[in-house]
């Protein structure tokens, strides 16, 4: 039986890395100018409606684009191991999960 990775972060998550329409989990991937939606969402909300989260206005998908510059800096958050209540002491960065 697998289970699923919870991620524990070493600080309180800045706003900035959540994301909209999903959960306060940074996956930066895709993105849109002003939105910000992450690469597991954007794909839904396109789909669906795809309009911005924040301002319902109308997401251009020619204007959506991997932003590497802050999949790097999320990678780079602050992480605890996702066993940390079961003794685990190990900390890191998102990526090394």
């Amino acid at each position: 039986m697998t289970e699923e990775i919870e991620v524990v972060f070493l600080e309180e998550l800045n706003k900035k890395y959540e994301c909209p329409p999903g959960a306060p989990l940074p996956g930066a991937g895709l993105t849109n100018v002003d939105t910000g939606a992450c690469s597991s969402c954007l794909p839904e909300l396109l789909r669906v409606a795809p309009r911005c989260p924040l301002d319902q206005m109308p997401i251009d998908k020619d204007k959506v684009y991997a932003d590497k510059a802050f999949q790097v800096e999320t990678d780079n958050l602050g992480v605890k191991c996702s066993f940390y209540g079961r003794g685990c002491k190990w900390t890191g960065v998102l990526k090394e999960l």
